[in-house]
This record gives structure tokens, C-alpha cells and sequence, in this order.
């Protein structure tokens, strides 16, 4: 059983440690070996909460009055982040955050934290490798969920790759859900605004290599206009769907 099953499974309290380039090479094969990935499992109550708080991981005062599930899923994706700091070597290991919700990493690193219904991970890099990371996992979506969802979520031309591979629609639903989320925090740091579903489709995708490609359908800023390609990875995982995107230095 791989680590972050094993974390997935465990069903309690617990946390993992793998260096992507190195334990998790078979995931996300092209990823640089300077990139650290940390993921817990947590309970959504107040014993998480506690527990991440007892290792020293703060609540912002704009959660202080925030219910259970929302402080334990914040502590543990903060956790995550601080762990990741830590095993590339960072003194500052504390990641705030900025007034836009984003987490303000410390000078030198970047990253990228998701959290979804027990799962949370971080992934972190240093800012003079990578120039944007973007990490986001999402439980399956119920099939009758995401079809009352999909209108919001998929434009035609996802619609057609779905049909045209054939695949469980739940299953695909999650993963373009999952993989704009990922382009949102990847590109967010350029763009500075919110933008939509409906700027990027799913342009293709390779089950077997567990990759894919998305594309903006709108010009976002300077740099980032419509057509441009962006590439990810994504494993599946204890009923998780995790996609994984980033740009290093080198990317134009």
C-alpha cells in the first residue's frame, strides 16, 4: 500500500512524508525532485483541531468563531504546508494568510495547500525553481451531483472529450473540477482576480500516463491569453481525485 493510501485508509489522525522526486516518483514522474509534498488525514471536529493546534499550528483570528470543520481543515492544510517548509529546510516555517485567502509563504518558497473531507496536502517548492504551483484534491463527486453541477463547471467541449473517451462521468466531472482548481491556484498570483470555470476547458487528457492539458478560453493577463496550454498530472486515490499543476522557471 503506497503512503498516501495508507494515510487515506488509516481513517484517523495521521501523516506522511514523501519527497515527490524520490517515495512518489511513480505519481508524478516529471516533477522536480526539490519539490516536497506532505499530506495528514484528519477529523473534521474539534479533536483535530486540538491536535493541530497542540503542535503548533495557529487559527487565524477570522476563524476563531468558524465551526470545527472549517478550523480542522484549515489547521491541517497549514500543518501540511509548515512540515513541507521544514523538510526543505526553511527557518520560517509559518504561512499566514494574505488578505485575498491565499496562503503567504515565507520569502524564497512557494507552494500550494488543498484540503477536501478528511484529506489535506501541501506541496512545496523554492520560488527560484518554480514560478507557480497549483495542488487540488477532491473526493469523487456523486454522479447525481455532478450532474446538477456540470453546467457551472464544464463547457461543450469537456463535454465531448468525456463523451468521446467513454468515461464515468462522476469520475471525469472530478477531475476537470479538480484540475481548474489547480489552474486557479497556479495562475492566481498573475491574474490577482477571480476567474471562472468557464476559463479553461479540458483539452486533453492520457488515462494511462495519468496526465493532461488545459486550456484558457479567455485572455486572464498579460502572458496568459486565450489558447495558451497548461500541463498537469493527477492521481486517484482512495476515493480521491489529486491533480497537480506547475509552471517552473523556464515556462514562459
Amino acid at each position: 500500500m503506497d503512503q498516501i493510501t495508507a494515510c487515506v485508509a488509516g481513517g484517523h489522525l495521521c501523516e506522511k512524508l514523501c519527497r515527490v522526486g524520490a517515495v512518489n516518483q511513480a505519481y508524478f514522474p516529471d516533477l522536480h525532485d526539490d519539490l516536497v509534498l506532505f499530506s495528514t488525514c484528519y477529523q473534521a471536529d474539534l479533536d483535530a483541531v486540538s491536535y493541530y493546534q497542540n503542535k503548533g499550528v495557529l487559527l487565524p483570528s477570522s476563524l476563531m468563531k468558524a465551526r470545527s470543520k472549517r478550523q480542522a481543515e484549515y489547521l491541517a492544510g497549514r500543518y501540511c504546508a509548515r512540515e513541507g517548509l521544514k523538510a526543505l529546510g526553511s527557518s520560517k516555517c509559518f504561512v499566514p494568510t494574505n488578505k485575498d485567502r491565499s496562503p503567504c509563504w515565507p520569502v524564497g518558497y512557494i507552494g500550494s495547500i488543498t484540503h477536501s473531507n478528511g484529506l489535506a496536502l501541501a506541496i512545496v517548492g523554492e520560488i527560484h525553481q518554480f514560478r507557480a504551483i497549483g495542488i487540488d484534491a477532491e473526493e469523487i463527486v456523486p454522479a447525481e451531483r455532478a450532474e446538477r453541477l456540470s453546467k457551472a463547471v464544464l463547457l461543450p467541449d469537456d463535454l465531448k472529450l468525456q463523451e468521446s473517451m467513454g468515461l464515468p462521468f462522476d469520475w471525469f466531472f472530478t477531475l476537470v473540477f479538480s484540475a481548474k482548481e489547480s489552474l486557479f491556484k497556479l495562475l492566481y498570483p498573475e491574474v490577482g482576480r477571480f476567474f471562472g470555470f468557464d476559463a479553461a476547458v479540458m483539452k486533453e487528457l492520457d488515462t494511462v500516463n495519468q496526465t493532461f492539458t488545459v486550456m484558457l478560453t479567455e485572455d486572464l493577463a498579460a502572458g496568459l491569453s486565450a489558447g495558451s496550454q497548461y500541463f498537469g498530472q493527477y492521481m486517484a486515490v482512495g476515493g480521491y481525485l489529486i491533480t497537480l499543476m506547475l509552471m517552473d522557471k523556464k515556462t514562459n
